[in-house]
């Protein structure tokens, strides 16, 4: 028994089709024309355009970001099948001195029984030894084939040595690592800097986070794995600058995948402007909901 989904435009890569789909235990089996067999069950998308499920790459469900959880996997998930995402990949977080294990067992935990849509993980590595090495197979065997370091924030944040020696161990695991690229250590001296002069506005979140932090952190990236000879991928790129050197990479024969963000392509510095509007306690509000994970 399977189900088909008739009268509908089926939206391709071939273009827009007007035909049939028949599926079976989850996996479509035949597109056309009267496909139909005894006891399917038939839904009529009359007037309707029939989609592939899109795929969220890069979602943080139940996890703390300034004291905030926005979204648990129930509540995130359901948001997402509303909106035609029948996939999310979140991160698993290692945490300083843990497992990897331990935090595939976490996130497991936090999923079970919540999602509305399918879901898999990266495993986020913030604690580089050996120990790490080895259950970096262990993840894979577990169907976990994309990781995630971090540049920056000191409870995630690794060093070039430790970047270098994970990107190697991935290249004979045949993975890809992920990675947040701005420069953390000179990010947390001007924040610093910031506060002690009082400068807490929301505009100070970007003044303290320069783009040249992210080129940097790009560049560094790209010239570690250029040793190595292998993909890397960076996530949430927020700059023109970061840009260029992905392209420059790129132009030099380098295998880098990158993604951004809504907010980086239709928003600008105006957005912190906000003295005068709000108080100054919806405006610290507002900065914590511009962090990036």
């Amino acid at each position: 028994m399977g189900i088909v989904i008739t009268n509908g435009k089926i939206v391709s890569s071939e273009g827009i089709l007007e035909k049939d789909v028949r599926i079976v235990k989850e996996k479509i089996v035949e597109i056309g024309l009267n496909i139909a067999k005894d006891e399917d069950e038939i839904i009529d998308a009359k007037g309707y355009y029939i989609m592939p499920g899109a795929i969220d790459v890069h979602t943080h469900f139940d996890c703390e970001a300034g004291g905030i959880v926005a979204d648990d996997f129930r509540t995130g998930t359901k948001a997402a099948i509303m909106g035609g995402t029948t996939t999310i990949i979140d991160f698993a977080e290692q945490i300083k001195g843990g497992t990897l294990r331990h935090a595939l067992d976490t996130w497991n935990e936090k999923a079970r029984n919540k999602t509305y849509t399918d879901y898999s993980y990266h495993m986020t590595i913030s604690d580089w030894n050996d120990r790490t090495s080895q259950e970096m197979a262990e993840m894979v065997s577990e169907g976990i084939t994309s990781f995630k370091m971090f540049f920056a924030y000191k409870d995630l944040q690794v060093d070039d040595g430790s970047i270098y020696l994970a990107l190697k161990r991935a290249k004979e695991l045949g993975v890809i690592i992920g990675f947040h690229c701005e420069n953390g250590d000179l990010i947390e001296r001007l924040r610093e800097e910031a506060i002690l002069e009082e400068n807490i506005e929301p505009i100070y979140h970007m003044l303290t986070r320069p783009p040249s932090l992210e080129k940097e952190a790009v560049s560094r990236l790209i010239t570690i794995a250029e040793i190595i000879d292998i993909p890397v991928y960076i996530v949430h790129l927020s700059s023109k600058e970061g840009y260029d050197e992905i392209k420059r990479g790129r132009d030099r024969g380098n295998k880098i995948i990158a993604e951004t963000c809504t907010q980086y392509l239709l928003l600008n510095k105006d957005c912190y402007i906000l003295k005068g509007r709000i108080s100054l306690k919806e405006q610290n509000m507002y900065c914590l909901l511009l962090l990036e994970i």
